[in-house]
């Protein structure tokens, strides 16, 4: 019996500019295998579109949100504390709670906020950064006053990250280049033996998406 594959909701919180005014858009992944999330490789984020897509954003069979990218389009970073690694063509990379995925030059951080309650289209959310310390405590409390409706609807998903929300963002300032030669893990520098290795996965459960095709494996 196949384990069912929940979509999860997270915020994709742009860090190109720091005066931007609605840097965050929440979005929904869905199971690898099909159409999904993507950023392309002008930094847009887009729905249903794998072919536009430098880099998919979707979720595996045992429910962990995975980031991929797509064949010789763009260049990605995913960054984890101290850890950064130029993500390899064609191989899924789990992502955690505020890790950084840099896709040519253009920088988001990742809210996971548990799975998702509907499966809507990206939205540009009306909030604006708050101090760095607080940004997610902030982003978090909108979209718990989001999810509620006056028929009383049930509360938000629990946030899946290991950290929480009012935590201070990474320092994304610092990193090394992946330092295992398998693709495990990638390197790091400085201190912060408690951030989990970057995990890089040869054969993730299925569903998978295929890169270059937006429809189901056969």
């Amino acid at each position: 019996m196949k384990s069912v594959v929940e979509p999860i909701e997270l915020c994709l919180e742009s860090l190109d500019s720091a005066h931007d005014n609605g840097p965050y858009v929440r979005c929904v992944a869905l199971a690898g295998g099909g159409p999904g999330l993507g950023l392309t490789s002008e930094g847009a984020v887009v729905w249903l579109q794998n072919g536009a897509a430098a880099l998919l954003i979707w979720v595996s069979a045992d429910n962990r949100l995975m980031v991929l990218r797509r064949d010789g389009l763009a260049r990605v970073r995913l960054t984890r504390a101290e850890r950064t690694l130029d993500i390899p063509e064609n191989k899924p990379v789990v992502t955690l709670h505020r890790d950084v995925v840099e896709v040519e030059g253009h920088s988001f951080r990742v809210h996971v906020h548990g799975i998702a309650q509907a499966v809507n289209p990206p939205e540009r959310l009306t909030l604006r950064r708050a101090e760095r310390w607080v940004a997610s405590a902030a982003l978090a409390m909108s979209l718990a006053a989001c999810h509620s409706n006056p028929h009383g609807a049930t509360p938000p998903p629990p946030d899946l990250s290991t950290n929480g929300f009012a935590q201070p963002p990474p320092d994304t300032s610092t990193g090394g280049q992946p330092s295992d030669t398998n693709g495990a893990q990638g390197g790091s520098q400085g201190r912060g033996t408690n951030t989990p290795p970057i995990e890089i996965r040869e054969y993730p459960p299925a569903p998978m998406p295929m890169p270059n095709e937006s429809g189901p494996r056969t």
